[in-house]
């Protein structure tokens, strides 16, 4: 299957638990649960209150699926392509499935303050995308700084 087949048939469970691997696959079990309350918080935000789509997307897979959002979907290399393998059906680690069922069902609470942005502190130590300028940082948790609406 193609990269697009492949994200076509992902639910909301697959992406997010794929977007985790490849966002945070080597960090501790910490470091996960941080990517994953981003795109929880990501999901439940109505940004602007109006009741429509985001520009970020809807809903898990929209989320996680987002382009230019988690580039484990959208750039080559390692990560990408260990994503790629996990959503057409190859080996998951049990933790990753399972902190994305916690957060799913809502039983692991935000560790992030409300985080909507995360990247990690080494590209934050070279230099601060445009967008960091509008958020204020909530959390360093493992290699990522998290941020959210100021």
């Amino acid at each position: 299957m193609t990269r697009p087949e492949i994200r076509a048939t992902l639910d909301d469970r697959q992406a997010l638990i794929c977007t985790i691997l490849g966002e945070a696959g080597g960090e501790a079990a910490e470091g996960q649960l941080a990517v994953a309350c981003v795109i929880r918080n990501r999901v439940e935000a109505d940004l602007h209150g109006d009741g429509r789509p985001d520009w970020w997307g809807e809903g898990y897979t929209g989320v996680c699926l987002a382009p230019w959002q988690f580039s484990c979907w959208w750039e080559t290399g390692p990560n990408s392509e260990r994503v790629y393998a996990a959503a057409a059906g190859g080996p998951v680690p049990a933790e990753l499935a399972a902190i994305a069922d916690g957060v799913l069902a809502g039983r692991l609470a935000d560790i992030t303050g409300g985080a909507t942005h995360y990247l990690t502190a080494a590209r934050l130590k070279i230099a601060a995308p445009a967008w960091v300028a509008a958020l204020r940082e909530t959390a360093r948790i493992g290699h990522h700084v998290f941020f959210r609406a100021a």
